[in-house]
């Protein structure tokens, strides 16, 4: 048996009271492995949190936290079933730490400059992302969007991309990795790459 658990004060700020005591109702502690749950989805979009309650480690169906302006960072391990949706929170700085989820969305987090090395997805959508300057290592995914990362100067060399990269606007990305390979390639507005290199493998270059 799991055992429930109140865990939200780090959100009570944010919430009403009913509301808060509706959400630590619903979280439970697994004694097995002492991780915090959430056993459904999770929608806190639009909110004024700063953070997310540094006790949650899993969120058995979605986790949208999008639009939250005050959301400054996610600190890791978190593992999300579904989607992790941080679209358009301008002030994220940084996601820390081992991150795991089916797609993972930080389209528009204009503030955001470190990705972790230890994000764990198969969809990751960083467009409009205007700081970010690197990526980590060991990136493994289906389709990787960075449309308009225009101070992205460098891709991981070993970097696995399998269905489609958008590099669309990355205005000063200058080199791609040596054996890069993917079914679609969008480089329009990548005035800095001045060549492809021999190693590229691609089914559709637009």
């Amino acid at each position: 048996m799991r055992k429930k658990i109140e865990a939200w004060a780090s959100l009570d700020a944010g919430m009403e009271a009913w509301e808060a005591r509706a959400f630590a109702a619903a979280f439970w502690c697994d004694p097995t492995t002492g991780t915090t749950v959430f056993p459904d989805c999770l929608e806190l979009g639009g909110r004024p949190y700063t953070s997310l309650p540094g006790n949650l480690r899993r969120v058995e169906g979605y986790l949208a936290a999008d639009r939250c302006p005050n959301l400054v960072s996610i600190e890791g391990p978190l593992f999300i079933e579904g989607g992790l949706d941080l679209q358009g929170c301008t002030s994220l700085t940084s996601i820390r730490g081992r991150v795991e989820a089916a797609a993972v969305n930080l389209k528009g987090c204009s503030s955001l400059w470190h990705v972790p090395t230890g994000l764990t997805t198969e969809i990751l959508d960083l467009a409009d992302c205007l700081r970010l300057t690197l990526l980590p290592g060991g990136l493994d995914l289906m389709y990787l969007d960075l449309t308009g990362c225009s101070k992205l100067g460098e891709l991981p060399e070993d970097m696995k991309v399998s269905e489609a990269l958008w590099l669309t606007g990355c205005a000063a990305l200058m080199s791609l990795p040596s054996n890069l390979e993917t079914c679609n390639l969008f480089l329009e507005g990548c005035r800095s790459l001045q060549s492809l290199p021999d190693g590229l493998r691609v089914r559709d270059l637009l």
